[in-house]
């Protein structure tokens, strides 16, 4: 064996020895990834809820301007103060987008919380938002009659 054959000899030798711990390693390889888990069974409960709330603030925004138009102002003091007395759409539709989304997001909140009352009532606050605001959009149709008075 010559001298440069046997250097290399020997610099193979200690490679192995050297590096046999990360070979080792980069044989075990990770499991595979698991597939994505299906979402949970009960969220359609969730965005039912959210796509009714929805449809019900648009319901009371559509009434609100009916109202407006036919001369009625708007009474109650949060939304007057945001809102001013009489409402449009530019001031209505962030708004009520706004408030969808902070119940939504209380929503989630409590469904995912560590509080078991809190878990099984998830769906309280968003329920009573879509009871108000059905009340008040059918309050808005009482209000001002077809013939335009206003009361």
């Amino acid at each position: 064996m010559t001298r440069p054959t046997f250097l290399q000899f020997l610099l193979a030798l200690f490679s192995l020895w050297a590096f046999s711990p990360a070979i080792a390693a980069a044989n075990d390889l990770p499991d595979a990834p698991k597939p994505a888990a299906k979402a949970d069974r009960g969220d359609w409960k969730f965005w039912t809820l959210v796509s009714v709330y929805a449809g019900v603030d648009l319901y009371d925004g559509i009434t609100t301007r009916q109202a407006g138009s036919r001369g009625a102002v708007e009474t109650s003091p949060l939304p007057r103060l945001l809102m001013g007395p009489r409402p449009s759409w530019s001031r209505m539709l962030p708004l009520g987008a706004l408030e969808i989304a902070a119940a939504a997001k209380l929503g989630l909140i409590m469904r995912r919380s560590q509080s078991p009352v809190a878990r099984k009532f998830w769906w309280v606050p968003q329920a009573s938002l879509i009871a108000s605001h059905f009340i008040y959009g059918t309050k808005n149709l009482s209000v001002c009659q077809p013939m335009g008075r206003c009361r």
